[in-house]
């Protein structure tokens, strides 16, 4: 029978046959073996030598069997953005007992509140140590956070370029710090570089730029119910139903206002809302009005003509509430519809289209137009470039920002993600609030 290739008799003759024609050959071949076996030898050698350890430290510590400690990180610089944990990171799960303050995403400047910060997302639910009772959170842009207690207390943590933390620095904090305030604080906001506090007694207090970084109280103005802002200004609503503007930053006087001044044209208002360059304000007959600068339609009062004056919003039902989120504005109505007017690049407004096959006609609504696809809404809150809409124990969203990486994959590492269309959010049970800014989101259980 013939091989295709030789057999191991074959192999073996065949090279008995070599070395007898070539003897030197087999000389090499020893020498080669007796060369690799020495390198061998010294080398293992060597790396046992530096793997052995310290006889004087061996003699003293026994062997421990099992899972060993993680080797201690060095102290880090002041300059370092890393700092050593305060608290055990123990991640959280829902349902959580009522008021615990729930994060997840960045930390890059302590803002998950647990001792220290991180440069990167921590890609797990954690709650807030310390802090109970928690009724309303606040996160700004740079990463600084208020959060409110059903007892009246405000606490501050994250960024603090500005001391809006108010611990009379600009050091930031990783824990939370009690912002001592008179009275009963029942509502807070930055603007990024002013922060305001309004108590149950009606008595507005600021910090930061212009304030200096300890809270100081506002004079000359009516007692006050609550406050709205966004990085256009800050706006308070007075008990006896009248809007004041309490700063203006970037709006469309086109210069600072750090004086209180009355929003002339608004009466028997209950809500407002603030934006980063148009506002929104509710009567007690369910009527929205708006003003701003309107360059995206947000206004929607069918034109992207600046108002400086407040001008009803028409085209809409009665309305129950109202909120704004960067450049797009919205509307609960008493019947459970949403309604929505402004930017839509990243539908905002929930139409469907996505940023790849949008229209020009479609990147704004001018006029509000009613968000399709949701249940009865009871509950709703606007965000930056997102929104949320509460349905019973059901949570939709809808836009681009943190919130859509957990529209599918609870808890994953935020990121930039554009939902066009209301989709039912998973992995947030019990809860009552969301907020989200600077790649985190914060959760209040109930």
């Amino acid at each position: 029978m013939t091989y295709p290739f030789p057999t191991q008799t074959d192999s073996v003759s065949g090279a008995q046959s070599v070395a007898g024609r070539h003897p030197w050959l087999t000389g090499i071949i020893i020498a080669l073996v007796v060369i690799i076996a020495v390198e061998v030898v010294v080398g293992t050698a060597i790396w046992m030598n530096q793997s052995a350890p310290d006889p004087q430290s061996s003699s003293t510590s026994p062997t421990t069997v099992g899972p060993q400690p993680a080797p201690s990180k060095p102290a880090p610089s002041q300059t370092s953005s890393v700092d050593t944990p305060t608290f055990p990171v123990i991640p959280a799960t829902l349902p959580a007992p009522a008021g615990t303050l729930l994060v997840s995403g960045a930390n890059d400047v302590g803002q998950r509140g647990l001792g220290f910060a991180s440069g990167s997302d921590m890609g797990l639910l954690t709650a807030v140590p310390q802090l109970s009772g928690v009724i309303s959170v606040f996160v700004d842009f740079a990463g600084l956070v208020y959060a409110v207690t059903a007892t009246g207390e405000l606490w501050a943590w994250g960024n603090n370029d500005y001391g809006l933390i108010g611990d009379g620095t600009t050091t930031n904090s990783s824990v939370p710090l009690r912002v001592l305030i008179e009275g009963h604080v029942t509502a807070a906001f930055s603007s990024g570089v002013r922060g305001w506090a309004v108590t149950e007694e009606g008595s507005v207090w600021s910090l930061g730029s212009n304030y200096g970084p300890v809270p100081s109280r506002v004079d000359a103005l009516p007692l006050m119910n609550t406050i709205s802002g966004g990085r256009g200004g800050t706006y308070g609503l007075a008990s006896d139903g009248t809007v004041w503007g309490l700063d203006h930053v970037e709006g469309i006087f086109g210069y600072d206002i750090t004086v209180p001044y009355q929003i002339l044209g608004l009466s028997s208002i209950v809500s407002i809302s603030a934006g980063e360059a148009s506002n929104l304000a509710l009567d007690d007959q369910g009527v929205v009005w708006a003003w701003g600068k309107n360059q995206f339609g947000n206004v929607g009062d069918g034109t992207t003509e600046p108002r400086s004056s407040p001008v009803m919003v028409p085209g809409l039902p009665a309305v129950s509430s109202i909120a704004i989120g960067e450049s797009t504005s919205y509307a609960l109505a008493t019947d459970g519809t949403v309604w929505c007017w402004g930017f839509n690049l990243f539908g905002m407004c929930g139409t469907g289209a996505t940023p790849m096959d949008i229209q020009d006609e479609e990147a704004m609504y001018t006029s509000p137009i009613q968000v399709q696809g949701l249940p009865v809404v009871d509950r709703f809150m606007a965000h930056s470039q997102s929104a949320i809409a509460f349905s019973g124990s059901e949570i939709y969203a809808w836009g681009s920002g943190e919130f859509m990486s957990y529209v599918h994959a609870p808890y994953s590492i935020p990121g930039f993600h554009a939902i066009p269309s209301p989709t039912r959010m998973y992995g947030f049970d019990g809860v009552t609030a969301l907020f989200t800014n600077s790649g985190s989101i914060f959760s209040i259980a109930g």
